[in-house]
């Protein structure tokens, strides 16, 4: 059964799926990444989507993140991933968190 995703969360989601989406289609520094995120992970274009993206399954998610940090330098790749839990801990510590939460409690 698929839980309804509230609005608080929807826009928590869109938040992270556009930083990725932003490294993946606007890198300056890494102009093929979103070929080489295709080529080598053997995803469709179609992922590069915000909508297709945030209903990824989460094996396809981490898979498609390695392969970004397989195109990326260990510094930058890093960077990225502590710029997503940076977000990740924005919520966690603000009353988005507990929005997010209560919503799937009332679920």
């Amino acid at each position: 059964m698929e839980e309804k995703i509230n609005q608080t969360e929807m826009q928590f989601i869109a938040d992270l799926t556009a930083m990725v989406l932003n490294v993946i289609k606007n890198s300056k520094k890494y102009p093929t990444m979103r070929n080489d995120v295709v080529k080598n992970g053997h995803f469709p274009y179609r992922i590069f989507n915000e909508t297709h993206m945030a209903h990824m399954l989460t094996a396809n998610w981490i898979r498609m993140i390695m392969n970004m940090g397989m195109t990326m330098t260990p510094k930058d790749f890093m960077d990225f991933w502590m710029n997503l839990g940076r977000r990740i801990m924005d919520a966690a510590d603000s009353d988005e968190g507990d929005i997010i939460n209560r919503e799937h409690y009332s679920n």
